[in-house]
């Protein structure tokens, strides 16, 4: 098998790689499952976009039926040998069951049953008692097509009726009529029997093919897309799983996760029964641009090999277009309307006319952030007859130099308005480098139609920084215009690679003509440089006489490792107040005053702050958020990613038990890829970090063995991870034994859970709030008892709102004073989209009770008698000037009331921030 040595890169890379640079195993990136593995998850969301193909050209399904295997069939009984039961002969189960499922289909599609049928998909599921289940959509043609109430009407009077049960346990119609819930879209409520009864006991059926076939059918009108989404629900919960129990003393390791098939599944499987059928058959369209067409290749062939394949490697599109250069008298037909007339030949991968049968094609999905690539699938679906990529671009004699700018000249974008006014307001307040990530973001994310020409109105903005960075980096003293501007796009670029884009993917953005990488170099070695120059500056390898044994324990076994080039796995066992940042970075410090490259990363986001240099693993390793047991990273072998790594010496990964362990494994495997090295992790040496007593990997509705099978624990590489353990609590004074108690009864809870937790003695019991308030709070009622630095230097911890509300309202009736009520005032927010006629038909009183999250309460209190003076301000105004505005009026900051409105959810923290500064 030679699945896992293969690799895949795209043609136009491949050309540009030099006779003496990079062989075949040192470049693109290992094949995973493809889209043909039946099961795999990419496989189900391909038959699940095939059936929307069939869904947009016939509009929608009209009919829904399903039908389950009767295990008392005649036929599976005859069969039966002596003392034997249907369950104990799953083949025959499966036979009779597909024989019957090809008379279904004949009855509907010659007989005309529903009317005339021109599509239909149908996918087949096992159920846990092992009995095979089908789910059908029938798509009608012609005057039988459902459109109408009255068609509806017509069917459920002459097509099907409806049985009913009551959902009275002890009503003697349910042992009569099958029990199924169904939604439908005509809600009526009938009385029978004394019993109401409306769509939850409807149970569509049709009485000939009940008859017909002895067996559960429902059949029901269907004018949705749900029911296309619910035939494919196994692309969002995946297979069937079971746990099976192995045997053992531990109760964890006793389980194992694995994929569960059924004997009838297993036969079906045997005899090649089909699982999924769509008919018409639908067509997968490629969408490459020229030259970005995927080779897959063995590394064992060689470069030259390898191009000379590529070069004459033909897809769907590219066929396509050979076609009607060929035959320019030929129909016109669009690429998604061509398969309708001809057929594709995978073997010598050319169209030819078709003389029977149909199809439909379908274009693999591109979305406005992949840049080009978006704008031909948008003008494939337009354009008739193409002959080439220039044909394309060409539009009444015109050639353009961009896709994006014919769909432009064709009408079919729009213009970038919002994106001028947005630069404009920011370029006010913003310097060079926010103007750049802004502008980044804006590519990205926006998919602007003339990014040129905002670069050209906005460079000078950001570019305003790069004359002191151009002076200070490459001593040049008098750098001109056209330098600063190509450093910008330099640095400008070097952005948009961290979200895996470059210029490239939006023209007609120009490129850098100066060679800037040859005196920077790699960008992120660059960075990682610059943090060893700061760690030399900050004297780092001072605080190793800070640690205590367990800290320099493990720094000393840490460190040995990365000096000796030992490429050890580490794991830190540590609990919250140990100490494990502050040994992180004195490590970190260490090794990079010494000129070593440190990658230290985080399960989180908030965790990588703590870091130096630190980021987060799925950012730093380009790890798939759908990560799978065979996954790998996101990042070519010849990328810049790749050449950090080849680099590092020590990776530092902290909160990894909260990780799944897929994806520690991806990493491990990309790096032992791109180091050509089949250590752990390349060689490198590792240090992960955590407390298992803490949040475990989270598993979508998984049971505690698969939330335990996912944590790293469970991973092949743990038998081989060193285990270090910081077990000192460095936030508590040891000397004092009532803390040095609390912190054992802190890890005692993490580590030996008991179903009854008992509080150690010095733990305080209250029995109500008021005397909770009374020990916490002494003297609250005292007149200037309560002092800031008193109200601050103790606090009340709780997990609800609502319980803090009646806390702090139970404190204020023990303040001295009369209390004064503070009321917001509320209105909504105007939005562009919705009709300005309705926006304000919410009462106010609706409006007040709301209590949204970051945001005070309709009503405040304070017990201080103060003047109430109120402003409302523009959102649109500066912070400063609105700041400047309070000051020049001589407003004290406590009598200031920001009106409370949903659209300053995400501003008030800055307003209060700039009010704080201009009133010292």
């Amino acid at each position: 098998m030679n699945q896992g040595k293969l690799r895949v890169e795209l043609y136009e890379d491949l050309k540009d790689i030099g006779p003496d640079e990079l062989g075949p195993n040192q470049i693109g990136k290992r094949v995973v499952l493809p889209s043909s593995f039946t099961g795999g998850p990419r496989h189900m969301f391909e038959i699940f976009q095939d059936s929307m193909a069939i869904t947009r050209y016939n509009h929608h399904p009209d009919i829904f039926l399903t039908m389950t295997a009767n295990p008392s069939w005649p036929e599976i009984i005859a069969a039966l040998l002596p003392h034997q039961k249907s369950i104990d002969r799953p083949d025959l189960i499966t036979r009779v069951f597909e024989l019957k499922r090809k008379a279904l289909m004949k009855e509907i599609e010659p007989n005309k049953v529903f009317g005339k049928k021109v599509a239909h998909v149908f996918t087949i599921e096992y159920q846990k008692r092992g009995l095979p289940h089908m789910h059908e959509l029938t798509f009608l043609g012609g005057p039988d097509k459902i459109r109408t109430c009255a068609q509806h009407e017509i069917l459920k009077h002459h097509v099907w009726k409806t049985g009913y049960a009551l959902r009275d346990t002890h009503e003697p119609l349910r042992k009569k009529l099958p029990w199924t819930k169904m939604v439908i879209p005509f809600i009526v409520v009938y009385i029978v029997r004394g019993h109401p009864v409306d769509n939850r006991d409807i149970v569509p059926y049709n009485p000939h093919l009940s008859r017909m076939f002895n067996c559960h059918i429902n059949v029901e009108v269907c004018a949705g897309l749900q029911c296309v989404k619910y035939i494919h629900k196994y692309i969002y919960k995946g297979y069937d799983c079971t746990t099976m129990v192995l045997g053992g003393d531990n109760e964890i390791q006793q389980y194992l996760d694995a994929r569960y098939i059924g004997p009838p599944e297993a036969a079906c499987r045997i005899f090649g029964h089909r699982f999924h059928e769509e008919v018409p058959a639908v067509v997968r369209l490629e969408v490459h641009l020229p030259g970005m067409h995927r080779c897959i290749f063995n590394p064992s062939e060689s470069l030259e090999t390898i191009r000379a394949r590529g070069a004459y490697q033909k897809s769907t599109l590219t066929a396509f277009f050979s076609w009607y250069a060929s035959n320019k008298d030929a129909p016109k037909y669009t690429y998604q309307e061509f398969p309708q007339h001809f057929t594709w030949n995978k073997t010598s991968k050319i169209w030819t006319p078709r003389v029977s049968g149909f199809a439909i094609g379908r274009m693999y999905f591109a979305s406005p952030n992949c840049g080009e690539r978006f704008y031909l699938r948008l003008l494939l679906t337009v354009v008739k007859g193409p002959t080439s990529f220039e044909c394309l671009r060409t539009v009444e004699n015109v050639v353009h130099s961009s896709l994006k700018s014919v769909c432009v000249a064709r009408g079919l974008l729009e213009d970038d308005d919002e994106w001028v006014q947005c630069l404009q307001e920011a370029a006010v307040m913003k310097i060079g480098y926010q103007l750049r990530r802004l502008f980044s973001i804006i590519l990205t994310q926006c998919s602007p139609i003339h990014p040129y020409a905002l670069w050209k109105q906005f460079s000078v903005h950001i570019c305003d920084d790069l004359a002191h960075k151009i002076r200070t980096l490459f001593a040049i003293s008098n750098p001109s215009e056209a330098q600063i501007e190509d450093y910008g796009l330099y640095l400008l670029n070097q952005l948009l690679q961290e979200s895996s884009k470059t210029l490239l993917d939006f023209p007609p953005m120009p490129q850098p003509n100066e060679n800037w990488s040859a005196i920077v170099g790699n960008r992120l070695i660059l960075e990682h440089r610059q943090l060893q120059i700061e760690a030399q500056q900050a004297r780092a390898p001072f605080n190793v006489h800070c640690l205590n044994s367990g800290q320099s324990t493990a720094y000393d076994a840490i460190t040995s490792s990365v000096f000796e080039n030992k490429g050890t796995m580490f794991f830190l066992n540590e609990g919250a107040g140990t100490g494990k940042t502050y040994l992180y970075n004195t490590i970190a410090g260490k090794c990079r005053t010494l000129g070593h490259i440190v990658v230290s990363v985080a399960s989180s986001g908030i965790a990588s702050l703590l870091l130096t240099g630190g980021r987060t693993a799925h950012s730093t390793f380009c790890i798939p958020l759908d990560v799978m047991e065979d996954s790998f990273c996101g990042f070519k072998k010849q990328s810049i990613q790749a050449e950090l790594f080849r680099e590092t010496k020590l990776i530092i990964w902290d909160e990894v038990p909260m990780q799944h362990r897929y994806c520690v494994e991806a990493v491990d495997r990309t790096l032992r890829d791109i180091c050509d090295n089949d250590k752990p992790f390349g060689g490198i040496t590792i240090v992960l970090g955590g407390d298992f007593r803490q949040i475990l990997p989270v598993v979508t509705r998984g049971s505690r063995e698969q939330i335990v099978n996912a944590s790293l624990r469970r991973s092949p590489l743990w038998k081989e991870i060193v285990i270090l353990t910081l077990d000192v609590n460095m936030r508590l004074d040891q000397a004092d034994s009532g803390n040095a108690n609390f912190a054992t009864f802190l890890t005692e809870v993490g580590t030996s859970p008991q179903e009854t937790v008992k509080l150690p003695s010095t733990i305080r019991k209250c029995r109500d709030l008021n005397e909770l308030l009374s020990t916490v709070y002494p003297q609250l009622d005292v007149v200037d008892a309560s002092t800031p630095t008193f109200l601050t230097e103790r606090t009340i911890l709780s997990a609800r709102n609502e319980d803090v509300n009646a806390i702090n309202a139970a404190a204020l009736n023990i303040f001295p004073g009369d209390a004064i009520s503070y009321l917001a005032a509320d209105k909504m927010s105007n939005d562009d989209e919705v009709d300005h006629t309705i926006a304000n038909r919410y009462p106010n009183e609706y409006l007040n009770s709301l209590d949204p999250t970051g945001l005070p309460p309709f009503k405040d209190w304070d017990e201080k008698a103060m003047d109430l003076k109120e402003k409302e301000y523009d959102i649109k105004k500066d912070w400063d000037e609105k700041a400047m505005d309070l000051k020049e009026e001589e407003y004290d900051i406590k009598k200031v009331v920001v009106v409370h409105s949903p659209r300053w959810r995400h501003q008030i923290k800055t307003f209060e921030r700039h009010i704080e500064a201009y009133f010292g």
